[in-house]
């Protein structure tokens, strides 16, 4: 269980400029801390986001990753609980591994989240794939936890986006545009 919104635990699984901060020497690191432009799809239509031609700099992509690489993601939102990463595996040359995010709600502010993983890394036991997964999230758990507001500010003067928040910006006003109001604090009228 984690004490945020689901909404705040989507946008967090979108945030690739915290990785070199959070995910030290695994997802990112200094001095490679840029999130190079990309590109946002919103459908409300389709009722997804779409965020593609991403690439970021990680020196331990998967658990058998040997050295860092240049990685390169897809992020899928097809609902305002849950989001699917698409990455570049490492030794298996165009092929996504995928990593899902579902989050249930339990309150507007309490949440449980589900991990969902497929992916090859035929030298490691399925254990271990799930311990290095677990870290990675258990690292994310205290900076949700202590992001407040808990709820997810919609109004975007709210909060201060940069650049590499572009996929965070589109959230936020694909949830207003859905007119979600569990788990956020709604936008200006």
């Amino acid at each position: 269980m984690l004490h945020t919104s689901a909404p705040r635990a989507v946008e967090n699984f979108l945030d690739m400029g915290h990785f070199p901060f959070v995910h030290t020497a695994v997802l990112g690191d200094e001095p490679h801390t840029e999130v190079k432009d990309y590109t946002v799809e919103v459908s409300v239509a389709d009722q997804e986001i779409l965020a593609t031609d991403c690439v970021f700099y990680q020196p331990q992509a998967a658990l058998g990753a040997q050295g860092g690489a240049d990685v390169d993601y897809v992020y899928r939102v097809p609902h305002p609980h849950c989001s699917v990463l698409y990455k570049s595996s490492p030794g298996y040359e165009g092929r996504l591994d995928a990593i899902a995010l579902f989050v249930q709600a339990l309150d507007q502010e309490r949440i449980r989240a589900h991990m969902w993983l497929c992916l090859l890394d035929d030298d490691q036991p399925d254990w271990a794939l799930r311990r290095f997964q677990m870290s990675i999230f258990g690292q994310d758990k205290p900076i949700l936890e202590n992001q407040l507001p808990r709820r997810l500010p919609l109004d975007p003067r709210a909060e201060t986006p940069i650049r590499a928040d572009k996929s965070a910006v589109a959230y936020r006003r694909w949830l207003g545009q859905l007119g979600v109001r569990y788990g956020v604090i709604a936008g200006a009228a």
